[in-house]
């Protein structure tokens, strides 16, 4: 019986997932209703409420889902081995490249300091270890200050290339991206 009611609430959540993202492609997520995604999705308002306040969480959740499968993807590495930087933004790259519909709506509608940007690009050790330097030569301070700039521009340099269909391949990107903290301004 128990296993027949999760089944029913997975089944719920996923169209109403469907349905959010449908309607995303014609309108923003602020404009898209409670009672347009029900009716769309084909659920009743007391049955979305037993799940979610807003369609905002629904969003909020599929994209803890995109970055829940691009973290087990970065665990696939062998055990006391890590990622290069160049190599954690290919996966990520082709992850996005791989699930690019959904991936522009939630780029679309989320901010470098979003909880999906931040799962997303976030990794200081990956950063901090393509740039060594970073703290003898700037300081504490100044480290963070460089570490936030290219964190930031890193997400935004993965959102133009996402949302503007950009023609370079997911290891182009890593290339690019580590290239740009593995340059002079990181020795």
């Amino acid at each position: 019986m128990e296993q027949r009611k999760n089944q029913r609430v997975t089944l719920t959540k996923r169209m109403l997932k469907d349905s959010l993202l449908k309607l995303m492609e014609t309108k923003s997520i602020q404009k898209i209703s409670v009672s347009e995604l029900c009716q769309n999705a084909g659920i009743n308002r007391a049955t979305f409420y037993k799940h979610y306040t807003a369609p905002s969480e629904i969003l909020r959740e599929i994209g803890n889902e995109m970055a829940d499968d691009i973290e087990a993807l970065l665990m696939k590495k062998k055990p006391g081995s890590v990622f290069s930087l160049q190599e954690k933004v290919e996966l990520v790259c082709g992850y996005l490249q791989k699930n690019k519909q959904t991936a522009k709506l939630l780029f679309q509608n989320n901010t470098p300091e979003s909880e999906f940007a931040v799962r997303l690009i976030r990794g200081q050790d990956q950063w901090e270890s393509a740039c060594t330097s970073l703290r003898a030569q700037y300081g504490e301070e100044g480290k963070d200050l460089l570490l936030t700039f290219l964190i930031h521009g890193a997400y935004r340099m993965i959102t133009q290339w996402l949302l503007d269909d950009i023609k370079k391949t997911p290891r182009e990107m890593g290339e690019l991206i580590s290239g740009i903290c593995i340059s002079d301004l990181c020795r």
